[in-house]
């Protein structure tokens, strides 16, 4: 069968009264009818089953190993309140992102995300075989300026005040 990168999968012989898998690597109990297997690259497991008249037949199993995206959301960034910045993942066939608050759409690789407090988004990436990986990215949001006047000066056109902000 065919599994993701680190994921398990069961693999069963019937017949016997004793089975024999090997090799042993990757697998939770070699001696068992059904075991899981969780290998770290594609392997052909072997099983032989005994019977109650001691005649051994020797099986295969193979495991397939799709490997896993290389999600990349990007590098953090910093705007100021009310702006927007253009998320950016590779490294799939299909994005997800999450938290849904600011972007334009969580279903695309590339949405515009105006957040209105600092965000750190999550973004799962699918590859072709439907193994998953994910990557985050923190937008970080300038507080607005607060800006202040003192006295009631009146200008007329053409004057000339001094503003001072802090």
């Amino acid at each position: 069968g065919y599994i993701c990168q680190g994921d398990t999968t069961e693999i069963e012989a019937s017949g016997g009264v004793t089975y024999n898998w090997t090799p042993i690597i990757g697998l939770e109990n070699p001696a068992s009818a059904e075991t899981n297997a969780y290998p770290d690259s594609t392997t052909r497991y072997n099983v032989d089953v005994t019977n109650q008249y001691g005649s051994v037949d020797t099986i295969s199993v193979v495991v397939i190993i799709n490997l896993l995206p290389i999600a990349d959301s990007g590098t953090g960034d910093t705007v100021c309140y009310r702006d927007s910045i253009l998320l950016n993942a590779s490294g799939g066939e299909s994005y997800l992102w999450s938290p849904s608050n600011g972007l334009s759409d969580t279903s695309i690789a590339n949405p515009k995300a105006a957040p209105v407090f600092s965000t750190t988004y999550t973004v799962l990436v699918v590859n072709d075989s439907g193994c998953t990986s994910t990557d985050t990215v923190h937008i970080e949001i300038l507080p607005i300026p607060n800006i202040t006047t003192t006295g009631a000066r009146r200008i007329c056109e053409g004057e000339c005040t001094l503003l001072s902000a802090n």
